[in-house]
């Protein structure tokens, strides 16, 4: 009986050991891992509020960058 019990502690204590031995290597492979490349800045968007034709309650949001503000409109938003 205790020879059994030692037999089986012993066993548990190597699939702990193996475990934890393999996980930083699990870690390491993962492709899902977030690596340390830094993404590109937002380009800051500038966003207009207009109120909708019709409507007192609604009023539509709309967000665009300098650049395309200056392409659509011809005016540059972050000048008053």
């Amino acid at each position: 009986m205790i020879s059994t019990i030692a037999r089986t502690a012993t066993v548990f204590a190597a699939v702990a050991l193996v475990a934890g031995a393999s996980l930083p290597a699990a870690a390491a492979s993962d492709p899902t891992a977030k690596t340390s490349e830094a993404k590109p800045p937002k380009e800051k968007r500038y966003c207009v509020t207009q109120a909708t034709t019709g409507s007192m309650l609604r009023k539509d949001k709309v967000c665009k960058t300098r650049d395309q503000w200056i392409a659509e409109t011809g005016q540059d938003p972050a000048r008053k």
